[in-house]
């Protein structure tokens, strides 16, 4: 997960944030972990994958399709190549039980992602269709409809949760897959908790820092617009058990009264420092079309012949 920064002076006032798309935070640091989470097996939660460079697990992302994967953009954004590992043999959720999926052949971020913090979401394209006979423990889970996204979300019979790989403290980085434990909706009072919680911090690194600046204000006014319009999703577990910086790309699903799980959000960001608190993620839902072109076989045709006109 990306999480803003506290510094005032480094993050803080350097552009307005409206809805003309200009950001009023620039600046992210980023690792991956569930604090508090469980272990669990892969078997039960196909569709997450890992992404690695050097072996080494950095991102998570979602299987949607025999041939496409779903992540954060901020994960895949500074270009470096990567491979991305899933399922197994045995279906433990063991990163060494993990087996490599086909090679990358392209990956597309949102137009929006570098000037809106709201767009953080990647498609990446495989060069070839995962063979589930070859693969066993990997499937893709379907993305939530749009048009059922709310009723989803607050049908409080079924259970919302996001797995990952990463530290289940500070210091720790278990090569097992971890599941938080139940995720609740971030309503108004607890979301204006955490903006309160954010000011604070920002005092303690800048004594004249103004918690009624505008630009402040507007920042904080565009963050509970975007979870009004389910943008993003904020969720909260107290400090009990949920992601912080990161876990980031990985999946927030939620299953139906039918018994589907649906996959809902993508992890990206938290607004503060402190682990376990509350997440934001992207709302995938509200990108299905895009989503869709960017990986049918008419766009990547269109990569492909970009890439041969070079």
């Amino acid at each position: 997960m990306k999480t803003l920064a506290v510094l005032f002076s480094v993050l803080f006032l350097t552009a307005a944030c409206s809805d003309s798309n200009k950001s009023y935070v620039e600046d992210f640091s980023y690792s991956s972990k569930i604090v508090n989470g469980v272990a669990s097996q892969l078997s039960k939660h196909p569709w997450q994958v890992s992404l690695q460079r050097w072996g080494q697990h950095f991102c998570g992302g979602s299987l949607i399709d025999s041939r496409t994967v779903v992540t954060a953009a901020h994960c895949v954004d500074e270009g470096f190549a990567f491979q991305i590992y899933g399922g197994g043999v045995i279906g433990t959720g063991h990163q060494d039980d993990l087996m490599s999926l086909p090679k990358v052949e392209s990956i597309i971020t949102h137009s929006k992602h570098k000037t809106e913090n709201f767009y953080d979401i990647a498609v990446i394209n495989l060069s070839q269709e995962i063979d589930f006979d070859v693969i066993p423990n990997l499937e893709p889970i379907r993305i939530a409809p749009k048009e059922e996204l709310r009723e989803l979300l607050d049908d409080l019979n079924n259970e919302l949760y996001a797995t990952g790989w990463g530290q289940t403290n500070f210091s720790s980085s278990p090569l097992q897959l971890q599941k938080t434990s139940p995720l609740e909706l971030m309503g108004d009072a607890k979301l204006d908790e955490v903006f309160a919680g954010l000011a604070e911090d920002i005092k303690k690194s800048d004594a004249d820092f103004d918690p009624e600046d505008p630009k402040f204000i507007s920042y904080l006014s565009f963050v509970k617009k975007a979870q009004e319009d389910l943008r993003v999703i904020g969720v909260t577990n107290g400090f009990a058990s949920n992601t912080c910086f990161g876990d980031s790309g990985g999946p927030l699903v939620k299953e139906s009264a039918s018994g589907e799980t649906f996959l809902v959000g993508i992890t990206s960001f938290s607004l503060n420092r402190e682990c376990g608190d509350h997440t934001f993620f992207t709302a995938v839902s509200n990108h299905i079309e895009w989503v869709t072109y960017v990986s049918s076989e008419d766009f990547r045709e269109k990569v492909r012949a970009a890439r041969a006109s070079r």
